[in-house]
């Protein structure tokens, strides 16, 4: 059977690895200011959570700041995609 083993670790060196612990990277993303009703946007990627507000340069993980270039770039090309077809059905 396993027994559980005291922790005998001194407070002033966890201090140390946490200092030691590389910090987050950030990026900086602006969203371009919408009409005066559009929505701040909210982003969710693995369990992190961003209400990023139009108008605004605001510091970001990478992650949030490729989601939100991913959702642009795919918004993108379903407006192509409609107006594409949509110029087949007038013919």
């Amino acid at each position: 059977m396993a027994t559980k083993k005291p922790v005998t670790e001194d407070p002033q060196d966890l201090e140390e690895i946490v200092e030691e612990a590389p910090k987050p990277r950030k990026v900086t993303l602006t969203i371009p200011r919408g009409a005066p009703d559009e929505p701040d946007i909210y982003i969710s990627v693995n369990g992190l959570s961003v209400l990023i507000p139009r108008g605004k340069t605001v510091s970001v993980d990478p992650a949030i700041a490729m989601e939100y270039n991913r959702s642009v770039r795919a918004q993108r090309r379903a407006e192509a995609e409609k107006a594409r077809r949509a110029g087949l059905k007038k013919q």
